[in-house]
């Protein structure tokens, strides 16, 4: 099956529901089921999950899968014996596209991402900083979407920055989809994991989109959400930080094109920190905030 996703072509022997599918063209990306090999190349990184060579990440989610990234152009998925799909591709849409995406020098950042009247908006933020329930709720005020979890940057040959489309699911946990109540019943990424797959294929855009604002999401203990302009090297060290799976870029080492976005990032792109209530939820005044800033 071929599928489209972050701007590549992937042909795949194990079904990914979540992607969009596509017409005969030449893959990027191939992806076939089998035994997963230890590394050909030296261990130049390891974590709890993975070890890294210079041109592989081979992970090992224990009861899930062992996948084998190769060269930004192969995985191998070798499931655990009753492993559910569903646990297989939540790893596979996540951490082990991350490593694709930085094989590849493109830079993906850990954010969601809607598209305004003026382009591309992202809100990026560590797990749990409700950057996926705030694009839901721009998503319930009419705002498309890009991209959520991961959200991939690049400059093109005509030194444009552009935000790729991901796919069109988003992944709320229950009380995000209470609190923007919404009462369908939706599949859970895991077994036993009180979060949802929720699709947005009516929501979705399909095109790259230039990139028009980013906005750091922190909590704290405000009562009500609070922006300050990002400038200078400040910006660069909060792109480093919402890098998604940066230990694996330091180990992989920043390529010449992910290093090209960051500062063409820092250049031309309006950034804010915005400092919104410890309680994920309220998201309401965070959106407020932001389109009134986006309205200047």
């Amino acid at each position: 099956m071929l599928y489209t996703a972050f701007g590549l072509i992937i042909a795949s022997e194990y079904e990914i529901p979540e992607l969009i599918t596509v017409q005969k063209r030449e893959p990027d990306v191939e992806i076939r089921v089998g035994t997963v090999p230890q590394l050909t190349d030296k261990v130049i990184g390891r974590s709890p999950i993975y070890e890294s060579s210079v041109r592989q990440v081979r992970y090992d989610i224990e009861n899930v899968a062992r996948f084998l990234v190769d060269d930004g152009k192969q995985i191998i998925i070798e499931p655990y014996p009753e492993a559910a799909s569903s646990s297989v591709r939540a790893f596979l849409l996540g951490t082990v596209f991350g490593a694709i995406l930085h094989q590849r020098g493109i830079l993906p950042l850990h954010a969601s991402a809607i598209v305004t009247d003026k382009g591309a908006v992202l809100f990026c933020g560590t797990s749990g900083a409700g950057k996926s329930t705030l694009a839901a709720s721009f998503r319930q005020r009419g705002y498309l979407m890009l991209a959520d979890d991961i959200v991939a940057t690049i400059k093109t040959a005509d030194n444009q920055l552009m935000t790729i489309p991901g796919f069109p699911h988003q992944r709320l946990w229950s009380d995000s989809l209470e609190y923007l109540q919404d009462a369908n019943e939706y599949p859970q990424v895991r077994p036993n994991l009180d979060k949802f797959v929720v699709p947005i294929h009516d929501a979705f855009v399909q095109t790259p989109t230039p990139l028009r604002a980013i906005f750091t999401l922190e909590r704290a203990n405000v009562e009500h959400a609070v922006a300050e302009p990002l400038t200078g090297l400040a910006k660069i060290n909060k792109l480093h930080f919402y890098t998604y799976s940066r230990m694996l870029q330091k180990q992989l080492g920043i390529s010449q094109a992910q290093v090209g976005v960051y500062f063409m990032i820092a250049a031309q792109i309006p950034m804010w920190q915005v400092k919104r209530s410890s309680y994920a939820l309220h998201v309401d005044g965070t959106a407020d905030l932001i389109e009134e800033i986006l309205s200047r």
